[in-house]
């Protein structure tokens, strides 16, 4: 991952994938199997979230109980 980094336009943004990539690997790692392609879409979402600088920033996470929102 860290080769598309080296092609950014910017630091600040080199340094935002750098992070976001860190803490994919970071969450990826408490899963006891690899994870769905809707929970890498998920950590995804959650990390563009967790890393955006917009202070106005609001995630909203929903679901049907019993859908593994909290786990």
């Amino acid at each position: 991952m860290l080769k598309k980094h080296l092609f950014c336009k910017d630091t600040k943004s080199f340094w935002k994938a750098m992070r976001q990539d860190e803490l994919t690997y970071a969450i990826q790692q408490e899963f006891q199997k690899e994870p769905t392609n809707d929970q890498k879409q998920a950590i995804r979402t959650f990390i563009d979230f967790l890393t955006d600088t917009d202070r106005q920033s609001v995630m909203i996470l929903r679901g049907s109980a019993g859908t593994g929102k909290t786990t």
